[in-house]
């Protein structure tokens, strides 16, 4: 039987029509590994069991072999003529690009295959990324990656259609391509991982040199960056009346707006001017009862209407601290006068503490006409009377 098979081969040896390409010289002696005895249509299965890529193309439908009509491989290359043949047949003038993964269209209809085939790579393994050709055109260098089509098209390499809204970053107002250049924002034509964030551009336009945080947004707009958007009123829980619309935002908040939660109470601002007015604390916290927004110093308070003690006579004139020795809001003060005047009775008490009955406000040595006739009817009170004691 091995005798059979070697007189076989021996003999398609002697009939083989001629040496088989360079590429196929290591399989020339075993004719089975392209060609099966009385069964040409078998032939192209081998073609496949090598040539894997082209197999691919054709089951896939893709690359030139996946698009052309399905044909014998024999049909365009034929073997056997010699170790430097090229059994790879093809036309440039002719050869429909279209068939192939890279359509020809706008400027690369025009150039020689050469400018794209410039060195021995298999056509079929060309590249179909622009970066590939266009890597010395990249002014972006490789900062926008190689997704080129996404801004420039195949009529002309500068012609570009980017839509910044296709980003997580729209162009509004002034931030527009008519009033921005890309570089302005992008700069070394850097655009991955470009920050979003105002701060990042407008850095040196923060007057506020970072105090306020840098959540620009919450007070200026895309339209003006001059232009204030944020309403103090509308926007805190604090409305700014009076006086407090003219003062400075840094006199109030002087840490960062963000980071630490500003105090709105009276105090914390006015603790210079509680100290000022001589009650340094002693009054309390709650300034709001006496002051108001419009003029800190001027007081609001009226005694007679806050309170049960209207302040009539000398007492109108009186300072607060002769009565209040206390904080006004942590310690409740005596009302009656034997409490601030006991140093003046100089009847010890024995009068009791009904001080008004007699004194008036107006001046404490002065004292009411008290009426000490006895009641009418009882001649036993009157005066030099018969039964007078």
């Amino acid at each position: 039987m091995a005798a059979s098979c070697a007189a076989a081969q021996s003999l398609e040896s002697a009939v083989m029509p001629g040496p088989v390409i360079q590429g196929h010289a290591r399989l020339e002696n075993a004719c089975q590994n392209c060609h099966v005895r009385f069964d040409r249509s078998a032939q192209a299965r081998l073609c496949m069991d090598c040539h894997k890529p082209v197999a691919t193309d054709i089951r896939a439908g893709t690359g030139y072999h996946g698009r052309i009509k399905e044909q014998p491989c024999r049909s365009c290359h034929t073997d056997h003529k010699g170790r430097a043949a090229k059994i790879v047949q093809l036309d440039k003038a002719k050869f429909n690009h279209a068939q192939t993964d890279f359509q020809l269209r706008g400027k690369h209809r025009d150039p020689a295959c050469a400018s794209c085939h410039r060195d021995k790579t298999k056509y079929s393994q060309m590249p179909t990324d622009c970066a590939s050709c266009h890597r010395k055109d990249d002014k972006h260098k490789n900062g926008l990656g190689q997704k080129c089509v996404n801004c420039h098209n195949e009529n002309s390499w500068k012609e570009t259609r980017f839509d910044h809204a296709s980003t997580k970053f729209p162009l509004r107002l002034s931030h527009s391509e008519s009033r921005v250049a890309c570089t302005d924002c992008h700069i070394n034509n850097k655009f991955a991982d470009t920050s979003r964030e105002c701060i990042a551009c407008h850095r040196h336009d923060d007057v506020h040199k970072g105090l306020f945080g840098s959540r620009c947004t919450s007070c200026h707009n895309e339209g003006e960056w001059k232009a204030e958007s944020f309403r103090h009123d509308r926007d805190t829980h604090f409305p700014l009346l009076d006086s407090h619309r003219t003062v400075k935002c840094s006199s109030c908040h002087r840490t960062p707006l963000y980071k630490e939660k500003t105090a709105t109470r009276c105090i914390a601002c006015h603790r210079g001017n509680d100290n000022e007015k001589g009650h340094k604390g002693d009054y309390g916290d709650k300034c709001e009862a006496c002051h108001n927004a419009k003029r800190f110093k001027l007081s609001i308070f009226d005694h007679g209407r806050d309170t049960p003690l209207s302040l009539i006579g000398k007492h109108a004139k009186t300072r607060c601290e002769t009565c209040h020795r206390g904080p006004l809001y942590r310690t409740k003060t005596d009302g009656r006068c034997y409490a601030c005047h006991e140093k003046e009775d100089v009847h010890f008490g024995s009068f009791d503490l009904e001080c008004d009955k007699c004194h008036v406000a107006d001046d404490w040595r002065k004292v009411k006409k008290v009426d000490t006739s006895p009641p009418a009817g009882n001649p036993a009170l009157l005066p030099n009377s018969a039964h007078s004691p």
